[in-house]
């Protein structure tokens, strides 16, 4: 077994397919980052079972016993430099090990009689008890807003104008914060100009 350290995983996993739940799913703005190294499979019919979809603005799939999440299957190319590119793609935008761990999770398929063996992308610390969406499906969340394959972005703005309307920097603070945290093209220094 070789350990690629710069890397964090093993050659011998890379095969396993992604249990992705939130924006990485089909037809979501960051399915680019798989598209031409993996395939997307059984979304919306993907279930893994032991963990809830929290949604505090993205989507969040937390280890909580009795709830489940639904997604899709991400399945990697053959060749072994696209597997590689597709780690280090998910793991980047996931934050990796820092804001998301990478777990390994039995998956449920519609038909099958075996679970899938497949790696999820898990908040690394959560601590209140989460708002937990009670489909276990990110799709149904949105369209039941109105936000379909639209992003996160607009998802922790509608969810902050249903509260005490803070003002419209901290909205902007608090998305750039969370930008900061996740993205690998963010970073945390902010310049905040307001216009009268």
């Amino acid at each position: 077994m070789t350990m690629f350290a710069e890397f964090g995983y093993q050659m011998d996993d890379l095969h396993l397919p992604y249990f992705v739940y939130g924006t990485l799913r089909p037809g979501w703005g960051n399915s680019v980052l798989w598209q031409g190294m993996a395939e997307g499979l059984h979304d919306g019919q993907a279930v893994v079972y032991g963990y809830g979809l929290a949604v505090n603005g993205l989507p969040y799939a937390v280890a909580w016993p009795g709830e489940r999440v639904v997604g899709a299957l991400i399945v990697p190319n053959e060749d072994e430099c696209d597997r590689i590119a597709l780690r280090r793609q998910l793991d980047a935008l996931e934050g990796y090990p820092r804001h998301y761990d990478r777990c390994k999770v039995q998956v449920t398929l519609p038909g099958w009689e075996e679970n899938v063996e497949a790696f999820i992308y898990t908040p690394t610390q959560w601590s209140p008890t989460p708002n937990f969406e009670p489909t276990g499906d990110w799709n149904v969340a949105c369209e039941r807003t109105r936000l379909a394959r639209r992003g996160g972005a607009t998802m922790i703005t509608r969810s902050y104008s249903r509260a005490a309307a803070p003002s419209a920097r901290a909205i902007a603070e608090a998305a750039m914060g969370i930008a900061g945290d996740i993205c690998i093209y963010t970073n945390r220094n902010l310049t905040v100009e307001e216009l009268s």
